[in-house]
């Protein structure tokens, strides 16, 4: 009676992924992550919205940009206080949008939403301003927002087309 190898094998790959993970993770401590773990399944779901799913586009991005920002804080390549956190979530939410839209072009509101989040988060970076600044400037310039939504309105509604 002849035995089977496939324990042999089974237990020879097991030897080798296992010294292959400890080799990686000696020479390459931040590799094995969870960060690594979100830009993978980014990346995972960018080729996936490449191939058939555009829809994967958007949390594609999102969580290759995600990881690949915690990546750079936790091997301090960038630094950022904790309290400028939140307007990076806006740019990497914006860009997603804009990813979104380079991949299925029908969807012109994420171009409008990711620039618009864009240009927000590229502000609360650049602004040299307290809180309370940046409040008071929102209070006194939010209609322009319902001005934005109107106008939107009207031009879905057809205005500017010409009527049969």
């Amino acid at each position: 009676m002849k035995l089977s190898r496939k324990p042999d094998q089974l237990i020879g790959w097991l030897l080798l992924l296992v010294g292959a993970f400890l080799l990686l993770d000696h020479w390459f401590p931040h590799l094995f992550s969870w960060y690594t773990i979100l830009i993978a399944l980014g990346a995972a779901l960018l080729v996936r919205a490449a191939r058939r799913d555009r829809g994967a586009a958007f949390p594609g991005a999102f969580l290759l940009l995600l990881g690949l920002f915690f990546l750079l804080k936790e091997t301090d390549l960038i630094y950022i206080p904790w309290w400028q956190h939140w307007p990076l979530i806006l740019l990497i939410t914006g860009i997603s949008f804009v990813v979104l839209f380079a991949f299925d072009t029908t969807m012109r509101g994420s171009l409008i939403v990711g620039s618009a989040l864009i240009l927000i988060a590229f502000v609360l970076l650049t602004n040299p301003y307290s809180w309370e600044d940046i409040l008071d400037w929102v209070g006194d310039w939010w209609p322009l927002i319902l001005i934005i939504i109107g106008l939107n309105v009207i031009w879905k509604a057809g205005w500017g087309r010409k009527s049969n």
